[in-house]
């Protein structure tokens, strides 16, 4: 049995369509029933609100020298420090990083309009050098590692993701696009998924390692 703790469902109807459009994703993509999965995201109430990327640590996060109130700033300050490397952005980077660091959790860091402004540029750039695959590959290293700091210094997520590791942790997400990050539930009657979740699950198989 699923456990939904209090989400409102996100949904996907043609799966051919995305399978057709995944690309360098489809051998990351990975299919869930209702059985055993706990799903979150960052609108979850509860205690399932603790397994998002936005959720604000009770303890500074130790990462890379510095402390950070979540783990969405942790990645997000390391895509900006690692990768803008071209000199005419570095007054926008000052600026970025400094707003990430100051930041007080994960939503203050998805809508800061500097980070926004930054990451598209130095994600671009690094894609043109590298490839999309060779992205998504790092930053799902990127978030593996910040979780796992999470779970090492923040007690409440480690009591939470432990009193729960007899389930799989999925990511429900309600953008409308390729699910990274997590999944969607397939609505189409016909397709063989009907009544599954699809989609990478990147975060939430980060927190899954943390348990393993």
């Amino acid at each position: 049995m699923a456990h939904f703790a209090r989400l409102k469902h996100y949904y996907i109807e043609n799966v051919d369509e995305l399978l057709e459009t995944v690309g360098h994703l489809k051998p990351y993509l990975r299919v869930y029933d209702e059985s055993n999965v706990l799903l979150f995201n960052s609108r979850s109430r509860g205690d399932a609100k603790l397994l998002s990327n936005f959720h604000a640590s009770s303890v500074p996060l130790p990462w890379r020298g510095l402390h950070f109130s979540s783990v969405e700033a942790m990645i997000f300050y390391t895509y900006i420090a690692d990768n803008c490397n071209n000199p005419k952005w570095e007054k926008e980077k000052e600026e970025a990083l400094s707003l990430i660091l100051a930041s007080k959790d994960g939503r203050e860091v998805k809508n800061c309009e500097a980070k926004k402004k930054l990451y598209r540029k130095v994600r671009k750039a690094f894609v043109k050098a590298h490839g999309e695959e060779n992205w998504d590959l790092y930053a799902w290293k990127i978030a593996c590692e910040a979780v796992k700091v999470k779970y090492e210094y923040c007690p409440e997520f480690r009591k939470y993701v432990d009193d729960n590791r007899d389930k799989l942790f999925v990511e429900n997400s309600f953008w409308k696009k390729i699910p990274k990050a997590g999944v969607l539930k397939v609505t189409d009657e016909n397709s063989p998924y009907f009544g599954k979740y699809i989609g990478c699950n990147f975060t939430g198989v980060a927190i899954q390692r943390c348990v393993e």
